[in-house]
C-alpha cells in the first residue's frame, strides 16, 4: 500500500526467497542420501568409538587403515590391527570375533566388521 503502484518490485523478491528456501530444504532432504552414495565415512565421534573398542583390548596395537561407511541402516568397518605374531591361528580368530561382537553391540548388530590382522613390528 506504501508503494502504490511500485509494489510490482516485490513479486520478484519475493520469487527469489521462495526458491531459495525451496533449494535448502531440497539440499537438507538429498545430504544423507548423497553421502551414503558417495561412500561418505561415519561421523568422527562414531569412529572415535570404534577406535576406542579396539584400545580396550590389550592384545591387539596400532589399529589403521579405518575405513567406515553406511550401507542403508547398517553400517561397515574396515580396519587394520597388529597383533602378536606368536599368536596361534585359533587365538587370534577368537580375538578377532570378540572384537567383532563388541562392535555389533555398540553399532547394531546388522554391523559389518572386516579385520585385517597383521604382526607387530
Amino acid at each position: 500500500m506504501l508503494l502504490g503502484g511500485r509494489w510490482t518490485v516485490l513479486d520478484p523478491l519475493a520469487s527469489i526467497v521462495v526458491g531459495a528456501m525451496l533449494v535448502k530444504v531440497a539440499w537438507d532432504i538429498m545430504r544423507p542420501s548423497l553421502g551414503e552414495l558417495t561412500d561418505e565415512s561415519l561421523p568422527a565421534n562414531t569412529e572415535e568409538e570404534i577406535l576406542s573398542v579396539f584400545h580396550s583390548f590389550p592384545q591387539i596395537s596400532e589399529p589403521h587403515n579405518l575405513r567406515t561407511r553406511r550401507i542403508g541402516s547398517r553400517v561397515a568397518i574396515e580396519a587394520h590391527i597388529r597383533m602378536d605374531g606368536a599368536m596361534t591361528l585359533l587365538e587370534a580368530h577368537d580375538l578377532s570375533s570378540r572384537i567383532e561382537k563388541k562392535l555389533k553391540e555398540r553399532l547394531g548388530p546388522q554391523t559389518i566388521v572386516t579385520l585385517h590382522m597383521e604382526p607387530k613390528k
